[in-house]
């Protein structure tokens, strides 16, 4: 899970050298965990480009691109809401905490 926080790469790779996890591990949930952002965070950078010379008038396209542009914009959003949610319940269940209780 530590893979998948958001904390700059090398702090996290530094930190994890302390711990006793297997080299294979570590290699094996770094490319798992780091991938999947990479990819989010390049694609939302160029949609954005896209979506700021739409909005400029800079590119003329046509409402099927901004629908499957928007239609994207809104999967990630909703993609990244569900995974917090079910990482913070398995959080929770792990540390045998309620659910959204308060202390």
């Amino acid at each position: 899970l530590i893979q998948l926080a958001y904390i700059p790469i090398s702090i996290k790779n530094y930190g994890l050298s302390f711990t006793s996890i297997l080299f294979n591990y570590f290699i094996i949930t770094a490319f798992i965990g780091e991938i999947p952002g990479t990819l989010a965070v390049t694609w939302t950078g160029s949609t954005t480009r896209d979506l700021i010379s739409l909005l400029s008038g800079k590119q003329k396209t046509s409402q099927v691109d901004i629908i499957i542009l928007l239609l994207g914009l809104f999967c990630l959003i909703t993609c990244m809401v569900l995974i917090g949610i079910r990482i913070k319940k398995r959080l929770d269940q792990s540390l045998n905490v309620e659910p959204y209780s308060q202390l």
